[in-house]
């Protein structure tokens, strides 16, 4: 689906176009995040709770109340410190994956497609140009087509090396 903007003028359709690519690169990358938290959440619970029920009370509490820094926290103290160290050796870089991915989460969510003059003077094909503010200060980041598909294939791995472990160390069925 593509958001209906006014395609009166050629400006008109670069921008158009520009929303459109951003929010699909965005919406991608926000669906896997948010499958990765649920699946994180699941875990916790799971590792915290004695029986079903109280798992998945705990789940919601989880998913609904921390961010998504705190379950890679939690997680990771639970994977370190506990009999699933051995776990842990297959994910050698999970830590940094999980930061990555909430970064680059915060990043789409937190910003918009540049159409700005300059930017649309230049007649991109390849790429969309995400900006925000930080302490009142004007940033941006280029992602071209390249990048964003690359990028969500590794927020696809991390689901699919974060529902493994869930799988691999799991008590109880996941909500």
């Amino acid at each position: 689906m593509y958001l209906s903007f006014p395609r009166d003028t050629p400006k008109d359709v670069q921008i158009a176009e520009a929303f459109n690519q951003a929010t699909r690169i965005s919406g991608f990358i926000l669906a896997l995040t948010s499958l990765t938290e649920l699946v994180i959440a699941n875990i916790i619970a799971d590792y915290y709770s004695e029986n079903l029920d109280k798992r998945n009370k705990m789940f919601y509490e989880i998913s609904e109340n921390l961010r998504l820094d705190q379950k890679r926290r939690t997680l990771m103290r639970i994977l370190t410190e506990t009999s699933f160290q051995n776990t842990m050796a297959h994910y050698p870089n999970l830590n940094h994956r999980l930061e990555r991915l909430r970064d680059l989460r915060n990043r789409v969510a937190h910003s918009f497609p540049d159409t700005s003059d300059e930017f649309l003077a230049k007649r991109y094909s390849d790429r969309v140009r995400y900006v925000w503010y930080k302490n009142g200060q004007k940033d941006s980041i280029d992602l071209t087509y390249v990048d964003a598909e690359s990028q969500i294939r590794e927020c696809s791995r991390l689901f699919l090396d974060m529902e493994e472990i869930r799988r691999k160390i799991a008590r109880f069925p996941s909500v």
